[in-house]
């Protein structure tokens, strides 16, 4: 039995826990989230980020509980030649990565007090905010040059994450390590660049960037706000932006030929 039979069903049958399809699993993702962040990071270091990944998990669980289309995907993935066991360690090795990524800012980079410094109206100064926007600016760039580079240049690393025709809250976890490097890990590398070379060590600035940026890219996949970056999965354009829907040129893309859909008699 593969891992992922049991979150395989028929377009026509009920998810397991299909009541909270929607706003309500939405929810419990931002709370998941948040939780993990501002609390198990934050005030109890390695072994709240232990308990964060086991809220991941779970997330990731309820996320192909609650909607059919994990399940699609997975079988996408399959007819791709992906097997059900790379799926799950590229998931994990993504889990894991992101997981370090938050230690590494949350709580050694900035610390609890620049956690606690982000309720008090004293940190939001003009200076802040510049620096803020500037380095969503700039992280803007840096994940456009990225994702352009996966669609045109190297495909095949990009093609385990456009499998998802259908993407849910786990789907920024399915991707080719190779590709969150590539993709994520730029953006986040250049945040930590920033903090030593143009804000001079703010706490503030670091921690607002960063959260929002892996906030943010986690929101673009949630089929239940339908963002223009689910189009981005489901019709293979080349929107290669996170912020702002500017299209690229669809003619260099190469996913859209490298991806096949699977016949629809394997869907029912």
């Amino acid at each position: 039995m593969a891992p992922f039979d049991v979150v395989v069903r028929g377009p026509k049958a009920p998810a397991p826990l299909a009541r909270l399809h929607g706003l309500p699993y939405f929810v419990i993702a931002q709370i998941i989230f948040a939780t993990n962040a501002f609390v198990l990071i934050n005030w109890y270091g390695a072994l709240g980020a232990v308990a964060g990944l086991g809220l991941g998990v779970m997330g990731s669980v309820l996320d192909a509980l609650v909607s059919n289309s994990f399940g699609y995907n997975i079988i996408v993935l399959r007819y791709n030649g992906f097997s059900d066991w790379s799926v799950l360690g590229a998931m994990t090795l993504a889990l894991l990565g992101g997981q370090l990524m938050n230690v590494i800012v949350i709580e050694h980079l900035a610390g609890p007090m620049a956690v606690a410094d982000l309720l008090a109206t004293s940190s939001y100064t003009p200076w802040t905010l510049f620096g803020v926007l500037l380095n969503l600016g700039m992280s803007e760039v840096v994940f456009y040059t990225g994702h352009q580079f996966l669609h045109e240049t190297c495909p095949e690393l990009h093609l385990m994450h456009h499998c998802c025709l259908r993407p849910t809250g786990s789907t920024n976890l399915i991707s080719d390590p190779r590709d969150v490097a590539i993709e994520l890990g730029g953006p986040g590398a250049l945040l930590i660049m920033n903090h030593f070379l143009l804000w001079e060590e703010d706490a503030t600035i670091l921690l607002l960037s960063y959260l929002f940026v892996t906030w943010y890219y986690t929101l673009t996949h949630h089929e239940w706000l339908a963002t223009y970056h689910i189009k981005h999965h489901t019709r293979l354009n080349a929107v290669y932006t996170v912020y702002i829907n500017q299209p690229g040129d669809a003619r260099r893309d190469r996913i859209r030929s490298l991806l096949k859909r699977p016949p629809k008699h394997l869907l029912q």
